[in-house]
């Protein structure tokens, strides 16, 4: 015999994200494409930390070819051209960097976990756990997409319960009762 025993939906910090998306800094000698230093207090000392873009620059015409020529007209028109909206994109993935590390955002993980009992007699009982999981969202990414993600990872461990026998109706039951943590910062 098998029952669902909980599910419990919980957000979390992600302190391992990868960032490398954005771009990183360093210090020592400037890189061909870096942006201007930033100054920055680290311990009692003030550092000149370089920026080296991930994307966006230096500007490569060919990574707006999967752009429509309608939306590329209108980022000429908004920013002059595609090299310097290319620019403009550059430095704001190096403030979104600076604001990061500032702790004005953050990284979140969000994480289902069901776990089941199983038994022979009714008595003694053994647990699975049942784990979906996502990392890497930015904590400003707003509640839309935060709901996506949760229906997604539920989807997730909606077709790992039909594996292991469940019906569709004990999963929503359990579903219903599911406690959810960390979910309404």
């Amino acid at each position: 015999m098998k029952k669902i025993m909980s599910i419990k939906i919980e957000k979390q910090h992600d302190n391992d994200a990868d960032l490398s998306y954005l771009g990183e800094f360093h210090n020592g000698d400037r890189k061909p494409f870096d942006l201007e230093p930033v100054e920055e207090r680290i311990g009692g000392w003030y550092a000149t930390l370089w920026f080296t873009p991930a994307r966006h620059w230096p500007h490569d015409p060919k990574s707006w070819n999967h752009v429509s020529q309608e939306d590329k007209e209108k980022v000429i028109k908004q920013y002059g051209s595609l090299k310097k909206a290319d620019w403009t994109y550059a430095r704001e993935d190096r403030q979104r960097l600076i604001d990061y590390y500032r702790d004005e955002w953050w990284m979140i993980g969000i994480i289902i976990e069901v776990k089941v009992g199983i038994s022979d007699d009714g008595k003694n009982w053994g647990i699975l756990d049942i784990q979906e999981s996502l990392g890497g969202i930015e904590s400003d990414a707003g509640k839309e997409h935060f709901d996506e993600v949760i229906k997604d990872l539920k989807h997730g461990a909606i077709y790992k319960l039909k594996e292991i026998g469940f019906t569709e109706e004990e999963i929503t039951v359990a579903l219903a009762a599911a406690s959810a943590t960390g979910l309404e910062d």
